[in-house]
């Protein structure tokens, strides 16, 4: 029994039918045996029992058995009936049922898939707990207890309920060589133990406990079986974590302790600038991986704060290498999903038809689709953090022109005005910074595209009217809290937005004024 895969139970009900077939032809044989040798025939001279009473106990041990058997496939295909008629509850009631007396003991297990399907596919995590539990203390020797375990451990852990959670991983860790009967399974639970273990130290790591973390994914990273046949996903996740955890276990030491701070520094970036098999930066070695953005970030950041001229300008280069590896959030033209039982699917992008297709030309189901967004905007996340980090610390240190750089592929990353506007408003002060010639006129168009509503950009939608509305009309009928998240924001760009542009040109008339009459 895969506990995890949809028991096609058609042919299991296919099976009883033969079955009542063949128990029914093997009683009318024995029986018919026993009449030619016993009764009035010339054979013997035995007494006879009545007609009705010997058809009763001729058939009254194979019905019972049968009907038993054969009530559990009828109300499974009830249950599958109403499924499709959508009734969920009588559904959940049914399976219920199925588990319980008086059904026979393997019925009642070969139950347990269905009713985890059910409630996959409805996303209802306690109740999967709960199944899970239970199965795992009814067959505490079953060959899947591992793959139950290791379910249980991810399902705690998205509840937060993290002790729970590493005491489940634990366990996969003792139950592991339970029940391994071939080469097969033994690869299979070998795989699930490397997982849990690789949870165990990601757990340390949710934890705060960067050291232990650290110590854990460098284990697991000598072992030559990480990952099965064909795959790089469990190195490429213990390889990434174990700077991470490296880098956050000393990013804030200081005084005394900055040399060990820089060694270690220095550590992690031999970690994400020698991945893989071929020793090659992180992002190269991985590019589809979801830390793959988040590895510039971490080494510009390191970088920064390393202090010297030469570090900066390698934080700049690696700031600028993530921007340049997406356009308005399209990152890439392949995106890999695992599904809730790990598999993993790879979809490609269809220019022509727009769409993302599986190997098979199949497009991405609803649920693959919203993965596949959030690696496009796992990128687009670190863009944005870690072009404002650098951007903005370029400008307040009067290294303008670079920031200007920064900010002006920074806008590409989003089509939306809460974007875009504080960006042009950034430049503008840039430009109003450099000043002469070339450079005011450009901080003038800057401010106007943010308050002119005939020079916003189209994808802006009339940003500026609905600015001006909020600023007049104070009785819309809004949530308080989302106008102050949202509106603060767009009035404080638009109000210093108009501001710096009537101080600007003022500035810039008194200057012609001045010069005039110096003339």
């Amino acid at each position: 029994m895969k506990l995890f895969r949809l028991i096609p139970f058609s042919a299991g009900i296919a099976s009883i039918v033969s079955l009542a077939a063949s128990l029914n032809t093997h009683a009318a044989d024995t029986h018919g045996d026993s009449k030619a040798h016993n009764g009035h025939g010339e054979h013997g001279n035995h007494e006879v029992l009545p007609a009705d009473v010997q058809k009763e106990h001729e058939t009254l041990e194979p019905r019972r058995f049968l009907s038993t058997e054969q009530e559990w496939a009828s109300q499974f295909k009830e249950a599958q009936r109403l499924e499709r008629a959508g009734k969920d509850e009588q559904v959940e009631s049914i399976l219920y049922a199925l588990k319980s007396p008086p059904y026979p003991e393997k019925l009642k297990k070969d139950i347990y898939p269905h009713l985890i399907k059910f409630y996959e596919k409805r996303k209802m995590r306690v109740k999967l707990i709960e199944i899970y539990e239970e199965f795992a203390e009814r067959y505490p020797n079953d060959h899947e207890l591992p793959v139950v375990y290791f379910k249980l451990g991810n399902l705690y852990r998205e509840f937060g309920a993290f002790s729970r959670a590493q005491d489940r991983y634990y366990k996969v860790l003792s139950t592991t060589i339970r029940g391994v009967r071939t080469e097969d399974e033994k690869q299979e639970f070998r795989q699930t133990s490397l997982k849990a273990q690789i949870e165990v130290a990601d757990l340390f790591l949710e934890l705060g406990n960067y050291e232990r973390a650290a110590q854990f994914f460098d284990r697991l990273l000598r072992l030559e079986d990480l990952d099965p046949a064909g795959s790089t996903t469990n190195r490429a996740k213990a390889e990434f974590k174990r700077a991470y955890a490296t880098y956050y276990n000393v990013k804030d030491l200081k005084g005394d302790d900055l040399l060990k701070r820089n060694e270690g520094f220095a550590q992690v970036i031999r970690y994400l600038l020698h991945a893989g098999p071929d020793a090659v930066p992180f992002y190269d070695a991985y590019p589809e991986n979801v830390h793959a953005p988040e590895s510039h970030f971490l080494l510009a950041s390191m970088y920064r704060l390393l202090g010297t001229q030469a570090d900066k300008d390698k934080a700049h280069d690696q700031v600028l290498l993530l921007l340049e590896k997406a356009n308005k959030g399209v990152r890439a033209k392949t995106a890999k999903v695992t599904d809730f039982d790990d598999k993993e699917t790879e979809y490609r992008w269809n220019e022509q038809d727009m769409v993302w297709e599986d190997d098979l030309g199949d497009p991405a189901s609803v649920d693959a689709l919203m993965e596949i967004r959030k690696q496009i905007d796992q990128w687009v996340h670190w863009q944005k953090k870690a072009g404002n980090f650098l951007a903005n610390e370029l400008f307040e240190e009067g290294d303008t022109n670079k920031a200007v750089g920064i900010y002006q592929r920074m806008i590409l990353l989003d089509p939306t005005p809460l974007w875009q506007a504080p960006i042009v408003y950034q430049l503008g002060l840039c430009f109003e910074r450099i000043g002469g010639n070339s450079y005011n006129p450009k901080a003038i168009e800057a401010y106007e595209i943010i308050t002119n509503n005939d020079k916003n950009p189209a994808s802006w939608n009339n940003w500026t009217n609905k600015v001006k509305s909020k600023l007049d009309n104070k009785g819309d009928d809004i949530d308080s809290n989302l106008e102050e998240v949202l509106q603060g924001q767009e009035q404080f760009i638009y109000r210093m937005a108009q501001w710096r542009l009537k101080n600007l040109r003022w500035n810039l008339s008194a200057e012609s004024e001045v010069k005039r009459l110096e003339n």
